[in-house]
């Protein structure tokens, strides 16, 4: 047999032409009736509330409602009761049901208030749909809430300080604070204002280290990018300054949000590029004049051996006159090669080029013709 929570297993037998009578005795019971208000001698709210007996083998579900209140009937003993409202629990409420009697508790849950938030791209904007959560004040509970065109996120929370994150797009507001109060709604309205950071660069694969500071000096935002691409964040009022780095140099600018004031900043690297281009290109110039002039010089010697070569095949044949003719030549053609050996020891101490070595084997060859 069952009743209520009560089970019996009674035997009984049957006999010929006899009726057997079996009365059961299921135990008895009593009743538990539940209400739940915000605050003591408050008005009545809905909540859902368990009650466990003694060795929470099992439990019974009840509904308290604002009009009435939820009623259970049980076996006689000892129950406890949990309830949730909101964001609030209360545990472990001890209930004793008596026979043939109602028992009555009243749990106070606390009090709640609510927050209702908007959110638009621009003051006195459209609303636009976020994704928000917000946060208890140290953080281990958080409840979304969902912004809408028509009509703003709300969600009813316990007394208290809270934090507020909102999400729209790739744009973030994050540590909004909100306080809510007893049987009020608090509103937010988040606006996030897109403000596009970006570069300007001869190549327009240059890679790029924004980095984003507050007034502070604090650092509120950092990001990569190839120059070609600009990025949208949003801020908070104030005054930002932003610093882009690439491998030719940095750039850094300050700007204000908020107000009428411009929603773009635009870091130019053309100029620190110019600059080093120049100065490669002038490098470059130098380098090719030197070795120009090198090659000059080369040409004049060789040129000036052929004329000494020629006068020392007639030497035997010329008078002491011409001889004198051929020293001459000689030393003029010994100080251009002792000139431009300077040169070259200067220019190339650590590496010796293919042309070094021939001049110096040149300069060896004219200064054993001169002996």
């Amino acid at each position: 047999s069952t009743y209520n929570k009560f089970k019996k297993e009674t035997p009984f037998e049957i006999k010929a032409g006899e009726t057997t009578k079996v009365h059961v005795v299921m135990g008895q019971t009593g009743k538990v009736a539940v209400t739940v208000s915000e605050k003591e001698n408050g008005k009545w709210i809905e909540a859902s509330c368990r009650v466990y007996n003694e060795d929470k083998s099992d439990s019974w579900h009840i509904s308290p409602q604002k009009k009435k209140a939820g009623i259970r009937q049980l076996p006689v003993g000892k129950y406890s009761l949990k309830c949730k409202y909101n964001e609030f629990k209360k545990e472990n409420i001890p209930v004793k049901i008596k026979a043939g009697e109602t028992t009555k508790v009243h749990v106070v849950m606390g009090q709640t208030g609510k927050v209702a938030v908007t959110a638009s791209e621009k003051e006195n904007g459209k609303w636009i749909e976020a994704s928000c959560r917000v946060y208890n004040e140290d953080k281990s509970d958080s409840w979304h809430i969902s912004p809408q065109k028509k009509k703003a996120g709300i969600r009813q929370l316990p007394v208290g300080k809270y934090s507020l994150q909102c999400k729209y797009n790739e744009l973030k507001k994050e540590n909004i604070t909100v306080e809510i109060k007893a049987g009020e709604v608090t509103k937010l309205h988040i606006i996030f204002t897109q403000f596009s950071i970006g570069a300007k660069c001869n190549d327009i694969n240059t890679k790029v280290n924004y980095e984003i500071y507050a007034k502070s000096g604090r650092m509120v935002y950092e990001k990569r990018l190839v120059c070609s691409k600009s990025f949208q964040i949003s801020l908070d009022e104030g005054d930002y300054s932003v610093e882009g780095k690439t491998q030719n140099g940095t750039k850094e600018e300050k700007f204000t949000v908020g107000g009428n004031n411009n929603k773009r900043v635009i870091l130019d690297f053309t100029n620190i590029d110019n600059h080093k281009d120049l100065i490669d290109a002038d490098n470059q110039n130098s380098s090719s004049t030197k070795e120009e002039e090198a090659m000059r010089k080369k040409e004049e010697i060789e040129k000036v051996a052929k004329k000494g070569n020629k006068l020392v095949k007639e030497i035997d044949n010329k008078s002491s006159e011409e001889i004198k003719k051929a020293g001459d030549l000689i030393n003029v053609l010994g100080g251009l090669v002792q000139g431009l050996n300077q040169q070259v020891q200067g220019k190339q101490k650590k590496e010796r080029t293919k042309e070094d070595k021939e001049f110096e084997d040149m300069s060896k060859n004219l200064d054993m013709f001169t002996k």
